[in-house]
């Protein structure tokens, strides 16, 4: 009897070791496929992240080639304003001293006009003094 009490305890033995390893087999299961959830989120937050992080930089990028455009626009315009106006002084130069000569011809064509003037007027004098015969 004895070695079937001892029998039997060493298969309730058996029975509750093998009850127990399975339950402990579940519990790591469960742990394991807690931990791969948990890192399943944690990968999709980085993911999340990793593409915040590249807008940001894809926008920066983008603002920074923009102000250089712009820059380059800028510079262009301003040399390009800078040589019309040079060219426009060049003008009004030009301009100017067409004017100042243009002036004084018409002042001596003023001085001519009136000394033709006097020499009309003397001539008329001369012509009526001198008798009619």
């Amino acid at each position: 009897m004895t070695a079937y009490f001892s029998e039997t305890s060493a298969l309730k033995l058996a029975e509750v070791e093998a009850i127990y390893n399975v339950e402990k087999k579940e519990n790591d299961i469960e742990l394991l496929n807690q931990k791969q959830v948990s890192q399943a989120r944690q990968l999709k937050v980085q993911q999340v992240e990793l593409s915040r992080k590249n807008l940001i930089i894809a926008s920066a990028v983008a603002g920074i080639l923009i102000f250089v455009i712009s820059g380059f626009v800028g510079i262009r315009y301003y040399r390009e304003k800078t040589k019309a106006n040079k060219s426009l002084h060049k003008l009004n130069r030009e301009i100017s001293e067409q004017k100042e000569e243009i002036q004084a011809q018409s002042e001596e064509l003023v001085e001519a006009s009136a000394a033709i003037a006097n020499i009309n007027k003397e001539l008329e004098v001369k012509l009526n003094t001198v008798p009619l015969n």
